[in-house]
């Protein structure tokens, strides 16, 4: 496909395209390994148009943020609360689950959180140098 017919596909269009070219590819992969495959450059192609529709898919949904929720630590700076987030994963390794505590600082304009608060924060246009986030709500808990 080329890049101008690419662009003025809409997003569920290149969602389907994509899971399209996904499973042709497996096809493609799983005649090469039985020896069915007539064309082996077909696959290469494949991969390119599956590259360049999940580029341009990515770059059509370029404004999410990212939502993170944790507990307010400490609210002492004016509009500031640092916020504790923590996240699970399932260590490559070892094979158990890790708990990774980060710490963000996020705009608070009416120093309306305080310390135990459970709330929700949203990426933002930097206030300063470590703020980048500003608090979306309250979470009742």
């Amino acid at each position: 496909m080329k890049k101008q017919e690419i662009k003025k596909l809409t997003k569920s269009e290149l969602l389907k395209n994509i899971d399209k070219y996904k499973k042709d590819l497996f096809n493609l992969r799983f005649q090469k390994t039985s020896s069915q495959v007539t064309n082996p450059a077909q696959i290469g192609q494949t991969k390119k148009n599956n590259c360049k529709i999940e580029n341009n898919f990515k770059s059509k949904n370029k404004c999410l943020k990212k939502v993170l929720t944790g507990i307010v630590v400490s609210d002492k700076p004016n509009k500031t609360i640092t916020v504790m987030v923590e996240r699970k994963y399932s260590h490559p390794v070892l094979k158990k689950v890790v708990k990774v505590r980060k710490k963000y600082n996020a705009h608070d304009e009416n120093n309306k959180y305080k310390n135990g608060d459970k709330v929700s924060i949203i990426e933002s246009k930097p206030y300063s140098k470590n703020k980048k986030f500003e608090v979306m709500e309250n979470i009742k808990s």
